[in-house]
């Protein structure tokens, strides 16, 4: 089966959960036994939706080539109403099968709301805009749509889709095989978008903890900065877009998720995972993970703040907080080394 996969990534933008997503999709359909190919729908302006209908006109019509035989068309959407719009185009006038990808989409817009006064008053305005659309709302019922857990299919309540596909990057097992961190982290790595509010807001905040908790380790950033200066922006040093994390998880480092309403958290933490780096992440952030025992997951801005630090201050691969502790006893033949006891406070019953 030929599958085709759309999406409204540039070659030179740096969207990089969007990129994870792609990947994600990908290798779901490949395992499938499926040929998959990637193609990048930019409308000239995404202010002027007749530029947008009139490509969607010529994909429908089937004067592009790479439209014309394939299967299943799957539309990743994230958190574009565009794409929404090119997706009900696509199901209400072709015979192809059509497939929606909301990812996380769903999960923020009915859990995340916006609280006046309070440190994490985030709303995700693009997201805001994909549920008020009235293309999102005149979505067929029985289009099939994609998530990146079961949670945000559930979440997704006020829809009743025929098929509910999760598509994730990986299944937990796998996850809870990779074994424990290792080594003593020097710095602290926060993937963020600092041009969106709720990025802005997230690195006021770390840099707010961070003044308290850790004052002299380095803090790095990948992703856009932020444009305006704002508060906290200052103490980060921006790395920039990078094709992959896996160079920046290659040095130790504690992985920080500030963003309690959990976006994008699967895609900018799985190289985490591989590199079995610690993360410290709001237990909101991490409802798909409550099994994984290398996870510092918190509940209160008061608490990030000392999960923080003894985060920095344990080396991992002995599970000690002392420079001269003595290394892991020695591993009988046959068994496997056991997971190092944390030092940090766990809260496993509380779900966020």
């Amino acid at each position: 089966m030929h599958v085709l996969v759309l999406h409204d990534l540039s070659p030179g933008e740096a969207r990089f959960g969007v990129r994870r997503r792609l990947e994600h999709l990908a290798h779901h359909e490949e395992r499938a036994g499926n040929t998959v190919e990637l193609r990048s729908i930019i409308p000239e302006s995404r202010s002027r939706p007749n530029r947008l209908e009139r490509l969607v006109r010529g994909l429908v019509a089937g004067r592009t080539s790479t439209v014309s035989d394939v299967d299943r068309v799957v539309v990743v959407a994230l958190h574009a109403p565009h794409m929404v719009v090119l997706a009900r185009t696509l199901a209400s006038r072709r015979a192809t099968a059509v497939q929606l990808d909301l990812c996380d989409s769903r999960r923020l817009l009915t859990a995340q709301r916006p609280r006046p006064g309070g440190r994490f008053a985030q709303l995700a305005t693009a997201t805001s805009e994909l549920l008020a659309d009235a293309a999102f709302r005149a979505l067929p019922p029985d289009l099939p749509r994609s998530y990146i857990s079961r949670e945000d299919a559930v979440a997704d309540d006020g829809l009743s889709a025929s098929e509910v596909l999760v598509v994730g990057p990986a299944p937990l097992p796998e996850l809870a095989a990779l074994g424990p961190f290792v080594g003593r982290p020097t710095s602290i790595l926060c993937p963020v978008d600092g041009t969106s509010p709720e990025g802005r807001a997230a690195l006021a905040f770390l840099h707010e903890v961070l003044t308290e908790a850790a004052p002299m380790v380095r803090v790095e950033a990948s992703g856009h900065p932020p444009p305006d200066g704002r508060p906290g922006s200052g103490a980060v040093r921006w790395l920039g877009h990078v094709p992959t994390l896996a160079e920046l998880y290659a040095r130790p480092c504690v992985v920080v998720s500030t963003n309690p309403a959990g976006h994008g958290v699967q895609n900018k933490l799985w190289e985490a995972f591989q590199a079995r780096r610690p993360i410290v992440a709001f237990d909101a952030a991490l409802h798909w993970a409550p099994v994984l025992p290398w996870i510092h997951r918190v509940h209160s801005p008061g608490e990030f703040g000392s999960v923080l630090r003894t985060a920095l201050e344990t080396d991992h691969d002995t599970g000690s907080r002392g420079p001269d502790a003595p290394g892991p006893p020695p591993v009988p033949a046959g068994r496997t080394a056991p997971v190092p006891a944390r030092s940090i406070p766990s809260a496993r019953g509380r779900r966020g």
